[in-house]
């Protein structure tokens, strides 16, 4: 992802990867997850959209 430019911070980094490997769906609220790199791999839901 920091290849894209959309970096992540570590720890949202490791929420990221444990939904993946999990095969859930990551549901956040806020914007930090909405990343093209990310949304390439998992499912991401926003509440607040």
């Amino acid at each position: 992802m920091l290849e894209a430019g959309d970096p992540l911070a570590p720890r949202d980094v490791m929420i990221a990867a444990t939904a993946r490997s999990t095969g859930a769906k990551l549901v956040v609220s806020d914007s930090d997850f909405e990343v093209d790199a990310l949304e390439d791999r998992l499912t991401v839901r926003n509440l607040r959209t």
